[in-house]
């Protein structure tokens, strides 16, 4: 979708301004006399007190980041002979950003309501034919020739400094403007603005020329418009000062064709986006003026490219991407990232495939692989983008066994062999050894991966000194918490996590100064009583002597599940869970601080909350919870939290002891940001010139890169076990952030559109298409919602003109659509279909921008925009745009009553060219979501 408005103009334009302050004294003399005052008094004129500033913006020089699109693409070949050609600015204001100077009579003949000078944009985009620029030369002197082997000058341009450009003062001294003859822009330099030191590109054309082909300002009020579109599914776009709002200037005069019909050569095109800053009395209002006493006019030009017109389209949206569907594209692969194979390679018979074709066909690619005995040889590879659904084998087989074959700790362990053919097959390795690489490249991943472990050691470390000592140990064991052989009993991870509150001790101690201490004690002190010796005697025997920790006790005490779970729970990846639904009961709201816990279940004095698994039962003492006499529930005697009133706010933990960095930055390469292009295509044969593949993500490549990611800096076999026990909740984390990757790179928070899980699937595309129209807009549908767009989890240029997409299930449905801030315009086969407008007959909020009629729409034909034409030059003559005669005017005489007034953003409207698009639908027979079977449908 987009939007259309006529103009933004900013609160502030570009230029210099003086900010001048001044005071007096006025003498009220009615006043004055009533209270006895001398109203003759006087004060001495205080001398004003002024402040020059510059509001600093493109005039001379346009920055290359605020051009989004140029069409037709620079240096591209095309029918454009039925296209005006647009420029589009990143910044919605430019065109506005400076007010041209015009005179009284020039505002004065301006339509009424529209005398605003700051209504018309101060650039203009001119179009010329090769032959109707002149090389600019020099004040003295012809130009030197270029050196050699160099190209030639494509756009006709020159750069001069600024002084034999304008016709300028500056610091009290004349520049010298251009050579005779030529007519340059007057205008007034800043006071920073130094001639001598400021160089800009010219072009020079001559004075008829000029006259021909400059818009009037009536017509160059409807050159330039903004447009506001939604960027979700696009690529993140660099330079937007405000996301999805766009400005265009747009050319007065439709490509220029080749002089004849069956001309084969082609018609260069040359575009500038020139300045009009000191230009004003050269423009008409209505009509163009004459240039006199002048043979050429030099222009300021900002930005330029070039294109060839053919009467034959060779390269064009619908163009390029039939191509990517072609034979010769696609070459036997079904459009899927494995090698071209000829038909001969391929299996001779179904039932008895050949091995190398099955590999090649599965996406693998044979490569030199140099054995650490020194053996030259060749094994598999495949990326993580692969043409088949492979099957998950390196998820974590039991979290609880120190040596799980299935999650790679190096790698060697990594690597696959193959005994039937004596071959490795490097993929995971290779994904291993790439994400423990690139963790090693970021030192701030590194710093709070390590960090994290200490963090986690110490709170094992802690739990181990409270097991031990032996007044610690009496309580734990006199509450039934601790069984035999140091094994943790009847605790939940909320009691457990209160152990390590750095407060217990003196939370404690202030509660038996308050209980105990005052019962025992303080009530006592003065009364008959003394001191027992026998108690003390009692205190010293009932010390029991712990044994000594050793290694395999602080491995013994992380594996027990409680000890996971509040691991999991500190680090901040793994919740109690939303709700108590493994128990009975009546629920009570407890607004609980820690992460997914917002309910709980209570019973008499207690509160229970379970986590799904209902391995964790956390206990809150609650003074006033509604009682219920369910015996099914169990209430856990034990528990460090005090009493509460109902409703009180409890924090089981504080911050997570794993900085958020880390899943970020794990997500982002589970998305293959920052991993090696080879790694991905292992041989260009895969992705040639011209070519769309699709994909399948393999998630064992991920989870080995992962895992190579999560080994650094492991030490020794409590690492090893720590990671291992980590690494099934810390995938899951990082597979909850994927889909917060793209919305953190455009600068947005979640969009709020759910994203499907199921197999993870996109596209690459390496096409001309991608460099020559940034901004495509990408969408996808999964099978379980055909309504809704998948949310994208990437999408993102590799290259200038290589794009990867990459999709949270197999898509079905997949659309690739021209850019909707770089429509384009000019005029169908039959000329320009009418548009349902605000306020004409039959329009609603839902057709506006719709084809009126669209099975007999209503035709400004060919002929007709043919006829609001100029009178020169004789290829290829400007539009007339406003005005009687002009472009606006035929188009309102043929809508039906009420006839609209076409502003900027409707005439916009009425002109876009119909976007055109390509569908993709990879289905198999059944229906089901199948990559290898693609049909395409290209339409507009």
């Amino acid at each position: 979708m987009v939007t259309f408005y006529d103009n933004f103009i900013p609160s502030l334009k570009d230029g210099e301004y003086t900010i001048k302050v001044s005071q007096s004294l006025v003498v009220n003399t009615g006043q004055t006399n009533i209270d006895g005052g001398n109203p003759d008094v006087t004060t001495p004129p205080q001398a004003d007190l002024s402040q020059k500033f510059i509001v600093r913006g493109s005039r001379f020089t346009l920055n290359p980041t605020d051009i989004h699109r140029a069409f037709p693409p620079n240096n591209t070949t095309g029918l454009y002979d039925e296209y005006l050609p647009m420029v589009v600015f990143n910044k919605r204001s430019l065109p506005w950003e400076r007010e041209l100077d015009l005179s009284p009579s020039q505002i004065q003949g301006l339509p009424s309501g529209l005398q605003d000078p700051g209504l018309y944009p101060w650039v203009a985009l001119l179009v010329f034919s090769g032959d109707e620029l002149i090389i600019p030369q020099p004040a003295s002197g012809p130009a030197p020739d270029p050196p050699q082997g160099s190209q030639t000058n494509p756009t006709r341009s020159a750069s001069f400094a600024l002084n034999n450009v304008v016709n300028s003062t500056f610091d009290g001294t004349q520049t010298a403007g251009p050579p005779p003859g030529i007519l340059g822009p007057t205008i007034g330099l800043e006071d920073d603005e130094d001639p001598n030191t400021i160089f800009c590109n010219v072009i020079d054309i001559a004075a008829d020329t000029f006259a021909q082909l400059i818009p009037t300002l009536n017509d160059l009020r409807f050159l330039a418009h903004v447009r506001q579109v939604s960027t979700v599914n696009k690529e993140p776009l660099a330079n937007m000062p405000h996301d999805g709002w766009f400005s265009t200037a747009i050319a007065n005069r439709f490509s220029v064709p080749p002089p004849t019909a069956n001309g084969t050569a082609g018609q260069r095109n040359i575009a500038h986006l020139v300045s009009l800053e000191g230009l004003e009395p050269f423009l008409g209002v209505g009509t163009p003026l004459p240039v006199s006493g002048f043979q050429k006019v030099r222009l300021v030009s900002l930005y330029s490219w070039t294109f060839t017109c053919l009467h034959d389209p060779v390269e064009n949206f619908r163009q390029v991407m039939l191509n990517l569907i072609s034979t010769q594209s696609e070459m036997g692969t079904d459009l899927l990232l494995r090698m071209p194979l000829p038909e001969s390679a391929l299996p001779a018979q179904p039932g008895i495939p050949s091995y190398v074709a099955t590999k090649l066909q599965n996406g693998y690619a044979p490569l030199s692989y140099a054995t650490r005995t020194g053996e030259q040889t060749f094994a598999w590879y495949r990326g993580p983008l692969a043409p088949v659904i492979a099957p998950t084998f390196l998820d974590t087989i039991d979290p609880a066994q120190p040596d799980d074959p299935a999650a790679p700790l190096n790698v060697s362990e990594a690597m696959v062999y193959d005994p039937a053919t004596g071959l490795f097959e490097q993929s995971y390795a290779v994904a291993f050894q790439t994400g423990r690489s690139l963790a090693l490249a970021n030192q701030v991943f590194a710093t709070n991966l390590l960090q994290w472990r200490r963090s986690a050691h110490g709170a094992v470390d802690l739990l181990m000194e409270y097991m031990s000592s032996p007044n610690w140990n009496g309580i734990l064991k006199q509450n039934n918490v601790l069984g035999a052989n140091r094994t943790l009993v009847n605790i939940g991870v909320g009691d457990l996590a209160e152990l390590l509150n750095t407060n217990i001790v003196s939370r404690a101690f202030k509660n038996f100064l308050a209980t105990d201490f005052y019962d025992s004690v303080a009530k006592h002190v003065g009364k008959t009583g003394g001191f027992d010796p026998s108690d003390a005697n009692t205190l010293l025997t009932s010390v029991v002597e712990q044994p000594p920790v050793v290694p395999a006790d602080l491995a013994q005490l992380m594996q027990q599940p409680v000890v996971v779970s509040l691991l999991h729970h500190l680090s901040g990846i793994e919740t109690l869970g939303s709700t108590a639904s493994v128990l009975s009961g009546t629920v009570t709201s407890i607004p609980l601080q820690s992460p997914g816990v917002t309910e709980a279940l209570s019973v008499g004095n207690s509160v229970a909350i379970v986590s799904p698994d209902g391995k964790t039962t956390v206990i809150v003492a609650v003074a006033s919870a509604a009682a219920l006499g369910d015996p099914q529930i169990q209430i856990l005697p034990f528990s460090f939290l005090n009493a509460m009133p109902s409703g009180s706010s409890v924090q089981l933990t504080g911050s997570p002891i794993l900085p958020e960095q880390v899943i970020t930055w794990l997500a982002n390469i589970a998305l293959l940001n920052n991993v090696p292009f080879n790694n991905l295509v292992p041989n260009m044969q895969m992705l040639q010139q011209e070519c769309i593949r699709f994909f399948y993500i393999d998630q064992n490549w991920i989870d080995a890169l992962i895992d190579g990611a999560l080994s650094i800096g492991i030490q020794s076999s409590r690492d090893s076990l720590f990671q291992q026990l980590m690494r099934e909740a810390l995938h899951a984390a990082v597979d909850e952030a994927l889909t917060e990757v793209r919305d953190t790179l455009r600068g947005v928070s979640s969009s709020g559109v759910p994203t499907q899980e199921g197999t993870r699937a996109g596209f690459i595309l390496r096409s001309v298409v991608v460099s020559s129209i940034p901004g495509l807009e990408i969408r996808a549908w999964s099978a379980t919602d055909s309504v809704n767009p998948m949310k994208m989890l990437r999408l993102d240029r590799l290259a200038p003109n290589i794009m990867i997409a990459i999709f949270p299930d197999i898509p079905v449905k997949l659309e690739f659509n021209e850019p909707s801030e770089g429509l384009v315009f000019g005029y169908e086969d039959e000329g320009v279909a009418l548009r349902y407008l605000p306020g004409t007959k039959g329009a609603t909020t839902a057709n506006i921008g719709s084809v009126i009629n669209p099975d007999t729409p209503t035709w400004l034909t060919q002929s007709q925009i043919q006829q609001l034409k100029r009178d020169q030059p004789a290829n290829q003559p400007p539009l007339i745009i406003a005005g009687n005669n002009g472009l606006v005017q035929a188009l309102q005489n043929i809508f039906a009553d009420p006839q609209p007034e076409l502003t900027p953003a409707s005439l916009a409207v009425e002109m876009v060219r119909v976007p055109e698009q390509m569908l993709f639908l990879p289905a198999n027979a059944d229906g089901k979501a199948d990559m290898s079977a693609v049909a395409q449908v290209p339409k507009k």
